[in-house]
C-alpha cells in the first residue's frame, strides 16, 4: 500500500536526510540509501516494512510512504509517524523570515534552503538511549554503537530481501544483562544507564513526559541516573521539539563562538544567555542550521 504526504514547503528531502543520517546503509535503526529512508515500525505489535522517498522539486516536494501487507488504519498511524520523525509540519518560512534579519544567518537560508532536521527518534525513550550512547564520543562512534544496538537488539522484518529494523524497545532493554551490552562497544556505566533508564520506561515512569512543562521536563529527566543536563536538553530538542539548546555541547559551544563572539569559546551559561535573548523560539533550528554549515566545512 502506498500513500502521498503533502508537504508544506520549502523542503529539501535529500539534504535532510545527510543531516542526520551520516552513516549511508546502517541501521540507526532508519537507513538511508541517498534516495530512500527505511525503517520498521512497531504497530501495536505488527513490525512493518516503510519505505521512504520524496518526489517534485524543494518547492512543489511530495513524500511517498510505501507499506506492503498493511491495513488502512496502520499505514495511517505509519503517515503520522513518519510527520513527526521527519519534521514535516515544522513551517520554514517563520524561520528564515527570522534569519533574514541576521547577517550571519542569512546566507545559509540560500545554502540550505529547505533543509528540517529530522528528530532523533520516534519516542523520548529511543532518544534517551541514543543520546546516552553520545554522551563523551564522537558522532561517528555514536552511530555505529547505536547501529550495533539496533542491529543486536531492535526487531526486524525482511521485504524484497531487504531488512527493516525498528529500535529496541524499553522491555527488550530493560532485561539485558549488561555484559551482553558491553559487547556493543559500550562502557559499563553507560550499559548500567541504559538498563535503568529501560527499566523505568517499561514501568510506565516517563508515561506523563509530553504534558509536562518545559522546566518539569527537565528536572524529570536529570533526575535518572545517567541523565545530565546535556542529555535532556538534547532530547527535549531533537525529540520534544522544544526551543531549548544544549548550550552545554562543545560543537554548539564552537560554533556560535565563531559566528558571534570572534572564535573565542564561550562556556555555556554564556551561550545559553545569548540563545535565549537572540534567538527565542527559533533557537534549537537555527543551532541546527549553524551545526550544518560547520559540518560541510569540515568534509
Amino acid at each position: 500500500m502506498q500513500v502521498e504526504v503533502e508537504v508544506k514547503p520549502p523542503y529539501n528531502f535529500n539534504l535532510s536526510m545527510d543531516f542526520m543520517y551520516i552513516m549511508r546503509n546502517e541501521p540507526f535503526p532508519c537507513i538511508w540509501d541517498g534516495k530512500c529512508l527505511r525503517r520498521a515500525f512497531d504497530i501495536h505489535g505488527k513490525i512493518l516494512p516503510v519505505s521512504i522517498t520524496c518526489v517534485g522539486s524543494v518547492d512543489e516536494p511530495k513524500i511517498i510512504i510505501e507499506v506492503p501487507n498493511c491495513k488502512d488504519h496502520e499505514i495511517e498511524i505509519v503517515r503520522e509517524k513518519v510527520i513527526f520523525l521527519l519534521n514535516l509540519d515544522y513551517p520554514l518560512e517563520n524561520l528564515y523570515k527570522f534569519m533574514t534579519s541576521d547577517d550571519a544567518l542569512k546566507p545559509l537560508i540560500n545554502r540550505f534552503y529547505g533543509f528540517k532536521f529530522p528528530r532523533m527518534g520516534l519516542s523520548v525513550y529511543e532518544g534517551l538511549i541514543k543520546a546516552i550512547i553520545q554522551q563523551q564520543i564522537s558522532l561517528k562512534v555514536a552511530y555505529r554503537i547505536t547501529s550495533n544496538l539496533v542491529k543486536k537488539f531492535g526487531k526486524h522484518v525482511r521485504y524484497n530481501d531487504i531488512t527493516f529494523y525498528n529500535f529496541p524497545t524499553a522491555k527488550d532493554l530493560a532485561n539485558t544483562k549488561v555484559y551482553d551490552l558491553k559487547t556493543i562497544g559500550l562502557s559499563r556505566n553507560k550499559c548500567e544507564y541504559i538498563v535503568n533508564v529501560s527499566k523505568l520506561v517499561a514501568g510506565g515512569n516517563l508515561n506523563n513526559i509530553w504534558r509536562l512543562e518545559d522546566e518539569d521536563v527537565l528536572e524529570t529527566l536529570i533526575s535518572i541516573k545517567g541523565i545530565g543536563r546535556w542529555t535532556a536538553q538534547l532530547v527535549m530538542a531533537t525529540i520534544m521539539g522544544k526551543d531549548i539548546v544544549p548550550s552545554d555541547d562543545l560543537g554548539v559551544r564552537k560554533v556560535i563562538s565563531k559566528t558571534y563572539f570572534g572564535g573565542i569559546l564561550q562556556d555555556g551559561k554564556t551561550v545559553a544567555k545569548f540563545v535565549q535573548k537572540k534567538w527565542k523560539k527559533y533557537s534549537s533550528w537555527i543551532v541546527a542550521y549553524l551545526l550544518y554549515a560547520d559540518r560541510c566545512q569540515q568534509l
